[in-house]
């Protein structure tokens, strides 16, 4: 997530921060925290959704995968 996606989400939250840089800092620490929590949650469903899917080709998983970024 980029500091633009963060502070363009901010001000649509409402976010108010202090002027500076120093004021960002509470910011750029939640992206990453939402990130990081983000990236655990999504790969814990793809591992649930290959466990699943033991039977079904390798083209079949993909396609799984892929219909997920979709929903």
């Amino acid at each position: 997530m980029t500091r633009d996606e963060l502070i363009r989400m901010a001000h649509e939250a409402g976010w108010q921060y202090a002027d500076g840089e120093d004021g960002y800092a509470p910011l750029w620490d939640f992206g990453k925290l939402v990130e990081a929590e983000s990236a655990a949650t999504e790969r814990e469903a793809i591992i649930r959704l290959i466990d699943e899917m033991r039977h079904i080709d390798r083209d079949g998983v993909i396609d799984a995968i892929r219909a997920r970024g979709q929903a």
